[in-house]
């Protein structure tokens, strides 16, 4: 199960003690970048008599999640709840984004997909010069 937790501007999304997912309260946007995403909360820390004391990982309101690995440390967790089945729906797109490297893909073929044919008549020419000028 997935758990959210959330801070004044940052959701949380862990399954387990593992961060699975992270998106931007103000915007909705999902976070493709982050230091937390992939790892696990190590614990929480609290203020108590106004020292930093550790605690496990719970349901507690006013703790913070601290990702130890990556000395990463959250905000004050305001909102603790179950992680909806459209959200979870959503993590496998962004544990899977790709940078994808044009130069490597196989070339284009004409098939019942209607991609490109390869076939050179088919191409249009480029002014060679444009080609040194334009990366």
């Amino acid at each position: 199960m997935e758990t959210v937790y959330a801070t004044r501007n940052t959701e949380y999304h862990l399954r387990g003690d593992l961060c699975v997912a992270v998106r931007d309260r103000s915007t909705g946007e999902w976070q493709t970048v982050h230091e937390a995403l992939g790892h696990r909360v190590t614990c929480m820390v609290a203020a108590v008599r106004g020292a930093w004391r550790k605690h496990a990982l719970s349901p507690r309101v006013g703790s913070c999640l601290w990702f130890e690995g990556v000395q990463v440390t959250t905000g004050s967790i305001r909102v603790i709840r179950a992680a909806t089945p459209h959200e979870v729906a959503q993590y496998p797109l962004l544990a899977g984004a790709t940078i994808v490297d044009i130069r490597h893909l196989p070339p284009a073929r004409e098939d019942q997909t209607g991609r490109q044919s390869t076939e050179m008549e088919r191409w249009e020419p480029v002014d060679p010069s444009w080609l040194e000028t334009h990366h």
